[in-house]
């Protein structure tokens, strides 16, 4: 007996979760100041997934087995003041020294690194008034400048002798306060 039963059934499939998803914007590289503030997002990670319904859902995790990469580089920011050494610099230069001539170095390191540790400095002129003259015999008057100037000196004087009578003051007027 051979009874053959025949029915037709309904098969629904469900698509296998069998492709891995294909990260945008792979790999995850970002430059970051090292002043960035705790907590900030540094970059977002966006996937897709080429299989469909449920299994084209995708999910972050990080756990203990698996890894993720991004390449973080931290820049320094220029945040430490440069130290120069050996201070106090001073040097004596004669009024007719050549323009561009060096008159004396000074050295300095920077904290910051990389490609901010270049340190940049200049001289600036503070002294751009002329000094001013003045007559203090017998009390000095800084409100009118001298232009003349006599004194009494014996010919016969050695050099260096004080010239009587004559009592110059000079005020360098960048120094005045």
């Amino acid at each position: 007996m051979n009874d053959a039963v025949r029915k037709t059934l309904i098969v629904i499939l469900d698509d296998a979760n069998d492709n891995r998803p294909i990260y945008d914007d792979a790999p995850f590289n970002k430059d970051v100041f090292e002043n960035t503030a705790v907590d900030t997002v540094l970059f977002q990670v966006t996937a897709r997934d080429a299989d469909y319904g449920l299994a084209s859902l995708v999910s972050y995790k990080i756990v203990d087995s698996s890894s993720a990469f991004a390449f973080i580089t931290v820049i320094d920011v220029p945040d430490l003041a440069p130290r120069f050494l050996n201070l106090p610099y001073s040097a004596i230069v004669n009024e007719h020294t050549a323009v561009g001539q060096t008159v004396f170095q000074v050295q300095a390191i920077d904290p910051d690194t990389g490609v901010n540790d270049k340190i940049h400095f200049s001289i600036q002129n503070i002294n751009d008034n002329k000094p001013g003259f003045y007559n203090c015999h017998p009390e000095c008057n800084f409100e009118e400048e001298a232009r003349h100037f006599t004194g009494s000196i014996n010919e016969q004087s050695s050099r260096g002798v004080a010239v009587g009578d004559l009592n110059i003051m000079a005020r360098d007027l960048d120094e005045v306060s």
